[in-house]
């Protein structure tokens, strides 16, 4: 088992890095208290949420106990490199050493659609042709154990600067069979992929839940 999916106990030894974003924070499993505090700040702290349409996406919108990083995406905006590369650092470093949550930040030209079954199965099915931006290299270790994830010299990406990758969703991105069970399983029509960010801190706690893969 590699690093990345090994879980650290509480006196091990650890190091995470991002890009420029370094922490020895332990992180924890996202809650709805703790994304509210986290999404809270981020909107009185920074002008990322106004200037982008801000998405909170992948486990959190199907059961907070099964997964350990909260996954968002900012959306649009028309904003340089240098800009949406600023604001993913910005995001990752409250996250993992102000709030003790790992996120996983991607800015992406349009918003994903939502996902059914029927579409996933089917033999002629594409995600979204859809470009995306994200920070290309990560670091983690846990006492002398260290892995390292690397898209800069992958041919999927295109370098656009020491850490900032471009990849298509559509291209770089497969289904897998855990993600196609997911879709299977939901009870409701369609799959939400992405739950707005501001939907999420005016509408209330009752609302997310009705609203998402529960």
């Amino acid at each position: 088992m590699g690093t990345f999916n090994r879980t650290a106990n509480l006196n091990d030894i650890i190091f995470f890095q991002r890009g420029v974003v370094t922490s020895t924070n332990h992180w924890t499993r996202p809650s709805y208290q703790k994304l509210y505090d986290y999404l809270f700040n981020l909107y009185l702290k920074s002008t990322i949420i106004k200037d982008y349409d801000t998405y909170l996406m992948g486990g959190v919108l199907y059961d907070f106990n099964a997964t350990w990083d909260l996954d968002m995406c900012i959306v649009g905006g028309n904003h340089n490199n240098e800009k949406i590369e600023k604001d993913l650092n910005f995001m990752m470093d409250m996250g993992l050493n102000q709030f003790n949550l790992l996120l996983d930040v991607t800015w992406y030209e349009q918003r994903p659609s939502n996902l059914t079954y029927q579409q996933m199965v089917e033999d002629n099915f594409k995600p979204d042709n859809i470009i995306h931006k994200k920070i290309g290299y990560s670091k983690k270790q846990i006492n002398d154990e260290i892995e390292e994830k690397d898209l800069r010299n992958n041919s999927d990406f295109v370098l656009l600067s020491e850490h900032l990758v471009q990849g298509n969703y559509g291209l770089n991105t497969t289904h897998t069979e855990k993600m196609i069970n997911k879709v299977q399983n939901n009870s409701k029509p369609e799959t939400i992929t992405t739950f707005s960010v501001m939907d999420f801190l005016e509408k209330g706690e009752s609302y997310f839940y009705t609203h998402t893969n529960r």
